[in-house]
């Protein structure tokens, strides 16, 4: 979030300078309405950058310490099923048992509570044998109850992390907004104050800069495209920080951060291949693109765990 941050640290500052000097303004309507709809919008990405840049801990903290126990009881409940499923001679139930103890670690956070609740469904029926061989009913309803808590918390996590996607999305609309009335009403305003309000030009222009408004003074204006994004695990469903996004042809990259998510700002409108890897995971195929003018392609991956190699005895 670097760069919305920096974004909206120059917009307060424009705003401050605007505010403190409503002379320059005053008669010219136009300009005072964009001024006001410039404050508007930059004090909701402040807001919004507030609610996005709560810790990472916070928002996945509960479900992995939730998804934890689930997995830890459910082995054991998986170890007392094989038990007797074969003191059962049940030979089909001891397969399946054995093969969800040898898929466990591996299993999304999604299917888990799915394999928890057929392992309950198959120890239901042998209760007083399981009870016998270590998984009492209390522990049986125990397991139950995270089932059921594990799967009210996963939608939680997931709604919210929806909300951050959205508001995301919706700061890099308001960016864009702000910059668009900085540099196409503002600044160029600010131009007709330079021997009227000599000092409001210069606290607003050692702010601003120039460079903007004199790329817009081209008569053909092509605004450059960009890149988002979230990069996951595909095993856990959990965001990966650190991924390494790159765009091959102008050697362009950028690194997730804890949501997994990236942005490749201001990209020129040709034809890229955008790479993604990380360390521990397999790396995923390529994916080419052309963006449009003015356009924000999203662009997501989903990593694949590199194979654990057994130790050589």
């Amino acid at each position: 979030m670097n760069y919305q941050i920096k974004q909206s640290d120059k917009f307060n500052v424009v705003a401050i300078v605007l505010t403190n000097n409503p002379e320059p303004l005053e008669g010219f309507t136009e300009i005072i309405d964009a001024t006001e709809i410039f404050i508007s919008k930059k004090t909701k990405v402040s807001e919004l950058l507030t609610k996005v840049n709560k810790p990472y801990a916070e928002v996945f903290g509960v479900k992995m310490d939730s998804r934890d126990k689930l997995r830890s009881l459910l082995k054991l409940a998986i170890g007392t099923g094989i038990t007797v499923a074969m003191r059962q001679k049940n030979q089909p139930l001891v397969l399946v048992l054995k093969n969800y103890r040898k898929i466990l670690a591996k299993t999304n956070t999604h299917d888990l509570p799915d394999m928890a609740s057929r392992v309950c469904t198959e120890l239901q029926q042998y209760q007083t044998v399981a009870a016998s061989a270590g998984l009492t009913a209390v522990k049986l309803t125990e397991l139950k109850g995270l089932i059921t808590s594990f799967r009210e918390i996963i939608e939680g996590t997931d709604y919210e992390i929806s909300l951050r996607k959205a508001d995301r999305k919706e700061i890099k609309g308001l960016i864009t907004d702000c910059l668009n009335i900085l540099n196409n009403e503002l600044i160029p305003y600010v131009e007709h104050c330079k021997d009227t309000f000599p000092d409001f030009y210069n606290s607003f222009n050692a702010v601003c800069g120039k460079k903007k408004y004199t790329r817009k003074k081209s008569a053909v204006i092509t605004e450059p495209a960009s890149f988002t994004g979230t990069v996951s695990d595909s095993v856990t469903g959990e965001p990966v920080e650190g991924a390494i996004i790159n765009l091959i042809e102008t050697e362009t990259v950028a690194t997730t951060d804890e949501d997994g998510y990236y942005m490749i700002e201001e990209v020129a409108l040709i034809s890229y291949t955008v790479g993604c890897h990380a360390p521990g995971y397999l790396v995923p195929d390529s994916v080419k693109v052309t963006p449009k003018a003015s356009e924000s392609l999203e662009i997501d991956f989903s990593l694949v765990p590199e194979p654990v190699t057994p130790p050589t005895e």
